[in-house]
């Protein structure tokens, strides 16, 4: 997959502009060839926690477009507040829940990466899920 169309695809789908998308695009291809992590499942999880929001801090302390707590993934990502650094780290991180925790089952991995891997099975992670899946089937 080449980055001009990479980043077409992105700026389509999740109504991004154009340069964004040609950063994020350049940034997803370098990390996912790093490790093996789809394209289109790091884009998603990027959408999901951050809009692409290349500075974002959560009340919860995550940064980042990739939204990576420091204090969990500064010794494998030293500069996790750099966008381009966050996104490589962000695909290393959900490659190793894949490979080391989910038995190499990607939607594990993408639940264990929302939650982290001591939450997956809470209570309080079960309702969530259930309630997000009801406003979905509400709209």
């Amino acid at each position: 997959l080449d980055s001009f169309k990479f980043a077409k695809l992105l700026s389509i789908a999740y109504k991004i502009p154009d340069k964004k998308a040609d950063n994020f695009a350049d940034w997803i291809l370098e990390a996912t060839s790093d490790v093996d992590v789809p394209e289109e499942l790091l884009a998603g999880v990027i959408m999901a926690e951050s809009t692409f929001d290349y500075y974002v801090v959560s009340s919860a302390g995550a940064v980042g477009p990739g939204q990576l707590k420091p204090q969990y993934w500064k010794d494998i990502c030293p500069k996790i507040k750099d966008p381009k650094h966050n996104v490589k780290c962000a695909a290393t991180v959900l490659y190793h829940y894949y490979d080391d925790y989910c038995d190499k089952k990607w939607n594990c991995a993408i639940r264990t990466y929302n939650v982290g891997p001591g939450n997956t099975g809470s209570h309080h992670y079960n309702v969530v899920c259930t309630q997000h899946a009801k406003q979905k089937r509400n709209q």
